[in-house]
């Protein structure tokens, strides 16, 4: 754990001329690359920032302030539009912010590959931990240096097993849940309609789906229809594919959102009706399954509650004041199913 006082503050009266010297560079070019200014070439500016790392300096305006936390979130244009991530980060603020810590945005970058540029990030910023908030295929450092002295959180999935602390969700129990709700119900001929299988967390629901169907009956096909786009015309084409088959599914589960709104729109424009015709089980990140003329069965979605665990998380890194670092911690939230008038028993 790196606190004030520690081995990260040892060289603090460091300098932009120490640098400059250490890289035989002018001090007008380490200004360039500490504010980011264009005109430096890439060797230079990673020549520089090495040196930055090595002689642990810190600018003099960013301060080392231990009430302060830098948040990564992905670079993706309307990223924190997606109703999922933007309940994390409300977690995140309204957590932190009754606690009285500050948070320091800043996109999380494709190139930044390794622990040294993330903990380049924490030192620029003067923050006392980082929370990464985990892209869709899981996040992975190829490279740690520096990582396990730095108190940090990813909320998401990792590709890897790193030693870095994590907040995620069982989406392969939310997936099985969901499959073995409908078996208790009679329904045998059921399908799944999934955002697209890169995406870590629906691959994982897919895969408790399956495992469930197969189970009950081992002979049974799963029928998982996978879309590269979570849309509403791709929910709606999802159900004229489905219903145009003689032998129709009497169940459909739907992993994300604005498939299920889709699903359901195109199920009562073909004339169809639910629970009548079909069950459908969503998944939510709020209320909005819940307040449809069919309120959905759903798999709740305790996005929020991440953010929320993941301050109380890196707070608990931060407040650790052992030389060594602490162990890394894991949290697996499982989603909740809340059943609605969307499903209902196959002879009922």
């Amino acid at each position: 754990m790196w606190m004030a006082g520690d081995e990260l503050f040892l060289h603090a009266m460091t300098t932009i001329y120490d640098i400059a010297k250490a890289t035989s560079v002018s001090p007008a070019t380490v200004s360039r690359v500490i504010n980011g200014r264009p005109g430096v070439n890439d060797a230079t500016v990673t020549k520089i920032k090495i040196a930055m790392e090595k002689l642990n300096f810190r600018p003099r305006w960013k301060a080392f302030d231990r009430k302060r936390l830098l948040l990564l979130v992905p670079e993706h244009p309307r990223a924190l539009c997606s109703t999922y991530l933007s309940h994390i980060v409300a977690g995140v603020c309204d957590s932190s912010f009754a606690l009285g810590y500050t948070l320091v945005v800043r996109p999380f970058l494709d190139k930044v590959k390794n622990g040294r540029e993330i903990r380049q990030m924490v030192m620029q910023e003067g923050v006392s931990g980082c929370l990464i908030l985990s892209l869709p295929r899981g996040y992975s450092l190829a490279d740690r240096i520096g990582m396990e002295k730095i108190p940090h959180v990813v909320i998401g999935y990792k590709t890897r097993d790193d030693s870095m602390n994590q907040i995620l969700l069982n989406d392969y129990q939310a997936g099985r849940d969901a499959t073995e709700y409908l078996l208790s119900l009679g329904h045998r001929k059921i399908a799944m309609i999934s955002f697209s299988h890169d995406d870590h967390g629906h691959a994982q629901r897919a895969s408790g789906y399956v495992d469930a169907l197969k189970k009950a009956n081992p002979k049974q096909r799963p029928i998982c229809l996978e879309y590269k786009d979570a849309t509403q015309a791709a929910g709606a084409e999802s159900a004229r594919r489905l219903f145009s088959q003689p032998d129709r599914p009497t169940a459909v589960i739907v992993t994300n959102e604005q498939l299920t709104l889709g699903f359901q729109n195109e199920v009562k424009q073909m004339g169809f009706s639910i629970p009548q015709d079909v069950s459908v089980i969503g998944f939510e990140e709020d209320a909005i399954l819940e307040n449809l003329d069919t309120p959905l069965t759903a798999i709740r979605i305790p996005a929020y509650e991440m953010g929320v665990e993941s301050v109380r998380m890196i707070l608990k890194e931060i407040e650790n004041d052992d030389d060594e670092p602490s162990v890394a911690n894991s949290q697996n939230l499982t989603p909740v199913l809340i059943a609605r008038r969307s499903t209902r028993a196959l002879n009922a």
